[in-house]
């Protein structure tokens, strides 16, 4: 519709207390002249360009001067005691400006998704749908506050208040089911899953995406418990134990134990991280000097995915070929943090290593390489070492 139109056909009781933004002209609407529909990139595109859109408008009547119908809603004033916030019909002691955005849900989605994200949303698969979307009956409403400079507040999504009536409810509310097609916004499996698995490598923690780090650490948290990594001041540190087990682009976050730069020949630790798309689904950390490999985590929905143990120890041999360590990569299995933490298997680690072409080793060195002098490398608790051979 155009402006024209909506003002007369939709708010014609409404007067001329509002303006039309963001169209072509007073009889134009956003569609005229398309012969076809959008593309999922056309549309991600219009809706990066409308969302910056938005923010600029809103900022824009904000900095007006001397409004009275901008101030902040938070702060109640007398005569606004026996006011009733959820009544949406309910009168308001002071009125308040208001920007009505109307649009199809599918553009709906793809805009509150860039609200959310807070100008850190990206496009994972080029051309396809995100992994997640707001979905919107005919007619739903999303309201959401402004504070200034991409600032929200979600205060309702999906609402349908017009719509109450019970003679007529059933019959007015329509299209926010999944028979209605919503799940056309999800993903296919088969892209998620058979994505190329690509290895990255990285010279510095500064160059390791915030996502991957928050997640590596939330998998470390859930599956190792208490006794793994804890990152402070960008130092990991680290603690010889199993895990379950992970898949697809492989990144790799290079970091000396003291923050200091050291000869790239000679770091000590490495932390691998696994990834599909953007989703972190393995890790693993590498001493350079012991050769050991340890806070192994693969997320056991995909532990069975051999891409998963090819990808990670397939960067791990790579590099600590780079490095000059030629002999063999071990793996200490703690059975006092497997058998005190619900959440990990020892068993399916060591099945994990087994499918890897990891070797049960009774003793050599309590499974210390033989040109580790470093003490404290050797492992105190009870459990098992495995070995794989370079």
């Amino acid at each position: 519709m155009t402006p024209d139109e909506i003002r007369k056909d939709v708010m014609k009781d409404v007067g001329d207390n509002m303006s039309f933004e963001g169209f072509p002209s007073p009889t134009r609407g956003w569609y005229v002249g398309r012969h076809r529909a959008e593309t999922r990139q056309e549309s991600e595109e219009r809706a990066s360009k409308f969302y910056l859109w938005l923010c600029e408008y809103l900022d824009q009547q904000l900095a007006c001067p001397d409004a009275s119908d901008i101030f902040d809603a938070g702060v109640q004033i007398q005569g606004e005691e026996e006011e009733h916030e959820h009544d949406k019909f309910s009168q308001r002691f002071r009125r308040r400006r208001m920007t009505v955005c109307v649009g199809h849900g599918d553009f709906m989605s793809l805009v509150l998704k860039r609200i959310i994200a807070g100008f850190g949303h990206c496009i994972e698969f080029e051309g396809t749908a995100h992994r997640s979307a707001f979905i919107h009956y005919n007619t739903g409403i999303t309201e959401v506050e402004y504070f200034g400079q991409g600032r929200f507040l979600i205060m309702g999504h999906n609402q349908t208040p017009h719509l109450l009536d019970p003679t007529s409810y059933r019959d007015l509310r329509t299209g926010g089911s999944l028979k209605d097609g919503w799940t056309y916004l999800m993903p296919t499996d088969e892209l998620l899953q058979d994505n190329q698995v690509v290895a990255m490598h990285f010279d510095d923690d500064e160059q390791v995406d915030d996502f991957v780090k928050e997640q590596t650490q939330a998998m470390k948290a859930l599956y190792l418990g208490s006794s793994t990594s804890r990152t402070t001041n960008n130092t990991t540190q680290t603690s010889h134990s199993p895990s379950p087990t992970a898949v697809s682009n492989l990144c790799v976050e290079e970091d000396d134990d003291d923050g200091e730069l050291v000869d790239a020949r000679r770091k000590k630790k490495v932390s691998f991280f696994v990834k599909r798309g953007q989703q972190v689904v393995g890790c693993a950390t590498y001493d350079e000097v012991t050769g050991h490999l340890s806070q192994v985590v693969v997320r056991p929905s995909v532990a069975q995915n051999t891409q998963v143990g090819d990808a990670l120890l397939g960067a791990v041999r790579k590099h600590a070929r780079k490095v000059g360590r030629s002999d063999s990569l071990y793996y200490y299995c703690d059975d006092d943090v497997a058998n005190n933490n619900n959440n990990n298997s020892n068993g399916s680690t060591k099945s994990f290593l087994e499918q890897m072409g990891f070797q049960e080793v009774v003793d050599e060195a309590d499974g210390v390489s033989p040109d580790d002098d470093d003490d404290e490398a050797r492992p105190q608790k009870r459990g098992s070492i495995h070995r794989l051979d370079l």
